[in-house]
């Protein structure tokens, strides 16, 4: 008898079937160091808002309290308890092209849409939202930056940085307790800023880092990157002082100092082919801390009305791939709010029905966690059932013809079913066998014979399972060499 074991590598689509053994689909699946794990659908958790959500953010407040604020087009809300929202103010203008970004500034929570006034509330007090003061600038991006309020892509430009006076967020007068503003020369326009030991700002083909020094100069900006930049500002997601996000050319990842393709040669060209270039308005991108993912929303090309149908998942610490179909209006990391046995009867009236395991710590108030928004305007987690996984293999080949007799899949799962294809050379079409399905003994029979094999795992969506490492096929020779 001979063997052919296919440990399941990263997932390169953009790689030739036989160049190692990685995946040719790695498809509703969460990529870590050892293999794949089930990817979960987005199970709601909150009562329902009445319109799409734009935004999401997640802060403390100045007791330490978990905060969790969303904007649609015209409203902003406050999640006030683990399932329900309020209203903090309306009569916005906001659109998928001028979408809410917030910040965080000592208790304050600060909003801005470039369209409407830059809006602030006090966290700890739960209040309305309203107009912040100091006449500041009209912005698409607002960050702090120590004692300092940032805004990026003003009304006066697209490529102007404007800062509040040092430690007053609603005082803006230029020249005024080092309030300033500055319009760079080239870079392209102003796509994000990111905030860690020190300021970065994002643009089209650069990347600045802005350091705070003190008067007379305040702060020192210098050119880190040229030639490269965010293609849409909806891309840029931040762990600690790493940035991930989309270029023209691919993915990339941003240490502080230079860029480092993380896509090049793996994903890039799936991800072109794959995603609807006219609706990239509506990415988002969010970090997922519990499997060390950073995932991008996208609307792909087969998608009905722009909705985003689609998850690109990056494990960065074991440097893997994966993707997952999965229907939703944004993406963001909250901080669960916690839940009583109250607010939980009010909200699942059957705790049978609950999609979400009781034991999860999205129960508990303040966990990081990957959530996002559902069609149905609901927030909600990647928690629920798991989704339909398919893992398909690159080529297994033989020196010699084989007849393969059946496959072992190497996951804690019996209930996956195995299809298994065939060819003789490299440039001939392979040839597809009917699905088989395991039996008691965890081997799943099969027959296909010749040089070459492709094996394509499917676990039903509903099926509880943790892992799948790989299969091993096994046969025997047949006929010459």
């Amino acid at each position: 008898m001979i063997q052919l074991a296919h440990p399941f590598g990263n997932w390169l689509p953009d790689q030739q079937s036989w160049t190692d053994p990685h995946m040719r689909d790695a498809k509703n699946v969460v990529p870590d160091a050892r293999g794949f794990e089930p990817m979960r659908a987005l199970a709601g958790t909150t009562n329902a808002l009445p319109a799409r959500v734009l935004n999401a953010f997640a802060a403390r407040d100045k007791d330490g309290g978990a905060r969790i604020y969303c904007g649609t087009a015209s409203n902003l809300y406050e999640q006030t308890s683990s399932s329900a929202w309020t209203s903090r103010q309306s009569g916005y203008a906001a659109t998928d092209t001028s979408r809410w970004r917030f910040a965080a500034y000592k208790d304050l929570i600060l909003a801005t849409n470039y369209v409407d006034p830059i809006q602030v509330a006090t966290m700890s007090a739960g209040s309305s939202f309203a107009n912040l003061g100091g006449t500041p600038p009209q912005a698409r991006f607002i960050s702090p930056f120590g004692e300092f309020v940032f805004t990026a892509n003003t009304a006066a430009s697209a490529m102007q940085v404007r800062w509040s006076a040092i430690s007053n967020a609603a005082s803006w007068t230029i020249g005024t307790d080092q309030a300033d503003a500055v319009t760079f020369p080239d870079g392209g326009l102003i796509r994000g800023l990111g905030y860690a030991d020190v300021m970065y700002v994002f643009q089209e083909q650069a990347i600045r880092r802005i350091v705070y020094v003190g008067p007379p100069t305040i702060m020192n900006i210098d050119v880190i990157e040229r030639g490269r930049g965010p293609v849409t500002e909806n891309s840029i997601a931040q762990l600690g002082g790493a940035f991930f996000y989309l270029a023209e050319d691919g993915f990339y990842l941003f240490n502080g100092q230079s860029s480092q393709p993380i896509g090049h040669g793996k994903i890039d060209e799936w991800f072109a082919d794959d995603h609807n270039a006219g609706f990239l308005n509506r990415m988002s991108a969010a970090v997922d801390p519990l499997n060390k993912i950073v995932a991008w929303l996208y609307t792909s090309n087969n998608s009905s009305g722009g909705q985003p149908d689609t998850l690109l998942l990056y494990n960065w610490a074991a440097d893997r791939w994966a993707y997952a179909r999965q229907n939703a209006n944004v993406i963001f990391t909250a901080m669960s709010k916690g839940l009583t046995l109250d607010t939980m009867d009010s909200l699942y009236p059957d705790l049978d029905a609950i999609a979400v395991s009781l034991d999860d710590p999205i129960w508990l108030g303040g966990a990081l966690t990957f959530a996002g928004f559902t069609t149905g305007h609901a927030m909600g987690v990647f928690r629920g059932s798991t989704l339909e996984a398919t893992l398909e293999t690159s080529d297994l080949a033989s020196a010699q013809r084989l007849l393969v007799r059946e496959a072992t899949p190497l996951s804690d799962t019996p209930s996956s079913t195995i299809v298994i294809g065939a060819r003789e050379r490299t440039g001939d079409a392979y040839t597809y066998k009917s699905a088989a399905t395991q039996q008691a003994s965890g081997r799943v029979p099969i027959r296909a014979s010749g040089r070459q094999f492709r094996a394509r795992v499917v676990i039903p969506a509903g099926t509880a399972w943790t892992h799948a490492q790989g299969l091993t096929l096994i046969g025997e020779a047949q006929g010459v060499r």
